[in-house]
C-alpha cells in the first residue's frame, strides 16, 4: 500500500486491479525466484569457497558484495520503467505480460539466496526494494498480500454494480434470455445488474471485451453455442480462446430443437423417415437459417450418422415455415416455438427433439436417442462466463444467486415461452461441456464444409 502511494499519478491505477494483476504473474514471481534462489546460494557458496570464508558471521561482507552482483545481474535484464508499463498496460501477449515477472522472480531469488540468512539485510533489502518498485515489492510477501486482498475482496463481492455484457442485438433470443434473469439476479445479488449488448461477428465482439474484461467478477458474460462451441471452428483469427480465456459460472438453460417433416411426406417416425430417404435417394432435402447455423449442422451431423445424403437449402427468412407446409421442403431441424402455427394446422409433424432428456412441452415426443439415432444432441444453450483469472469464491457465489434466481416460477415460466428450459450446470461440469461443445462442433464442421474465416 505504501508502494502504491509513490506510485506518480500519472501511472496509478486501482489498487484493487493493480494487485489482482499482480496476482496473475504469481506463480511466475514463485518460479523465478526458485530459480534465482538455487544460482544464488550456488554463487554465495563458490564465493565463499574460493575465499576460504565459512563464517558468514565474521564475512559479512562476503554476502553482500556476491548478493549485489548476482542479484543485480538478473535485475538488470528489465527496466523499472518497462515493468511497470507491462503491468499496466498488458496488452503485448503472454509473453510479454509475464516476462516481468519472471525476471523480477529470479531477481528475488538471487538476492533471497544471498542474504536470507541475515535478517538485518534481508529487511533493509527488502525496504529498498519496496521503495524502488513503485506498485508493489516484488518479494514473495507481495504475492501473499495480492492473495490476501483478493480473498478479501471476494468475501465483501459484489459491492457495485455487475455488467452482464450480451454478445448478440437487443431483442435476440439471447437478450430476451438474459432480460429474464438480471431482475431477480439483482435482487439475489443485492447490487444491480446492467446488462450491456456488444453485438457483432456472431457474438464474438462481445465475449472479446468480456474476455479482457478484470478478473474481479464485476464483469460476466451471457455466452452460448456460437460463442463458445462454433466460433473456434468458424474464426481463424479469434481474439479469444473459449476454454482459456473463461472460467466457467454455470449453464442456465437449454433449447432444443425438433425434428420437423411436412405433412406430405408418408412418414410418422424417424425409423420411418430414414427408410423412405434410403429407397427415394436424392429426393429429400432439408432446410435451416444458413450456413454454419445449429439447424444446418444437425442436419449434418444427421446425415453423417445415418448414412443419408439429404441435400441441405439454407433459408434467410421465415419463408421457410410456407415451403416446409407445401412440400417444397422436406425436413428441418428448428425451434419449437416458431413452428407451433404449421403444426397446428397439421402442415408440419414432429417426429423427434434433438435434446439429451423429452422436452416437458412435448412429453410424448421421443428424443433423437430414443428414436434410434444415439448421441445425438442439436441445442441452444446458455451460460455465463467470467473473465479467466476471476477467484473461485467469486465465482461459487454468482453460481448460486443463478441457482436462486433459475428457482423463480416467473422466471421459469419466462424461458418456457421462449422455448427454453432450466438446464443448470455448475462451473466444474459446465467447463466439461463447452470443451465438449467445441469438439462436437469442429467435427461437424469438418464434416459439413464450413470454411474458417
Amino acid at each position: 500500500q505504501a508502494a502504491f502511494a509513490e506510485l506518480p499519478e500519472h501511472l496509478r491505477v486501482d489498487q484493487q486491479k493493480s494487485m489482482a494483476l499482480i496476482f496473475g504473474g504469481t506463480w511466475r514471481i514463485v518460479l523465478g525466484s526458485l530459480a534465482g534462489f538455487l544460482v544464488g546460494e550456488f554463487a554465495n557458496s563458490f564465493v565463499m569457497a574460493k575465499m576460504k570464508v565459512w563464517s558468514a558471521g565474521k564475512h559479512l561482507w562476503a554476502r553482500t558484495i556476491a548478493s549485489t552482483v548476482v542479484g543485480e545481474l538478473f535485475d538488470s535484464t528489465i527496466s523499472d520503467d518497462e515493468y511497470v508499463t507491462h503491468l499496466l498496460h498488458p496488452d503485448g501477449g503472454e509473453g510479454a505480460v509475464m516476462r516481468p515477472f519472471t525476471e523480477r522472480g529470479k531477481a528475488l531469488g538471487g538476492k533471497i539466496g544471498m542474504q536470507c540468512t541475515t535478517l538485518t539485510r534481508f529487511r533493509e533489502w527488502s525496504e529498498a526494494c519496496a521503495r524502488r518498485r513503485a506498485i508493489v515489492s516484488t518479494s514473495l510477501a507481495a504475492a501473499f498480500c495480492a492473495l490476501s486482498i483478493t480473498a478479501a475482496a471476494a468475501a465483501d463481492y459484489p459491492t457495485r454494480a455487475v455488467h452482464m455484457i450480451v454478445p448478440f442485438a437487443a431483442g435476440s433470443n439471447v437478450d430476451l434470455t438474459a432480460r429474464q434473469f438480471a431482475p431477480r439476479l439483482s435482487q439475489v445479488l443485492g447490487q444491480p445488474v446492467v446488462i450491456e449488448n456488444r453485438a457483432g461477428a456472431g457474438g464474438t465482439i462481445g465475449a472479446t471485451v468480456a474476455a479482457k474484461a478484470a478478473p474481479d467478477g464485476y464483469t460476466i458474460l451471457l455466452g452460448n453455442a456460437p460463442t463458445h462451441g462454433m466460433a473456434p471452428s468458424l474464426y481463424k483469427n479469434l481474439a479469444y480462446d473459449p476454454i482459456k480465456d473463461f472460467v466457467a459460472v454455470g449453464r442456465v438453460d437449454t433449447a432444443a430443437f425438433v425434428l420437423a417433416v411436412s405433412s406430405t411426406l408418408p412418414v410418422r417416425s424417424v425409423a420411418e423417415l430414414i427408410a423412405y430417404a434410403k429407397a427415394h435417394p436424392g429426393e429429400l432435402n432439408f432446410a435451416s437459417s444458413g450456413n454454419g447455423t445449429t439447424a444446418h449442422l444437425a442436419g449434418v451431423s444427421f446425415n453423417n450418422r445415418t448414412g443419408l445424403d439429404i441435400k441441405h437449402i439454407p433459408y434467410n427468412n421465415n419463408q421457410v415455415l410456407v415451403d416446409i407446409g407445401s412440400g417444397a421442403i422436406s425436413m428441418m431441424f428448428y425451434p419449437y416455438q416458431a413452428l407451433v402455427p404449421v403444426v397446428q394446422s397439421n402442415k408440419v409433424r414432429i417426429l423427434a427433439t434433438t435434446g439429451v432428456r423429452r422436452a416437458s412441452y412435448l412429453p410424448n415426443v421421443p428424443t433423437m436417442a430414443e428414436a434410434g439415432v444415439p448421441n445425438f444432441f442439436a441445442a441452444a444453450w446458455h451460460g455465463f462466463y467470467a473473465p479467466a483469472g476471476t477467484p473461485k469464491p467469486i465465482v461459487d457465489t454468482v453460481y448460486a444467486a443463478l441457482t436462486k434466481t433459475m428457482e423463480d416460477p416467473k422466471v421459469v415460466e419466462a424461458l418456457g415461452a421462449i422455448g427454453a428450459e432450466v438446464d443448470l450446470a455448475p462451473p466444474d461440469e459446465f467447463a466439461a461441456f463447452t470443451k465438449a461443445e467445441v469438439d462436437r462442433y469442429r467435427q461437424v464442421m469438418a464434416l459439413a464444409g464450413v470454411k474458417v474465416e
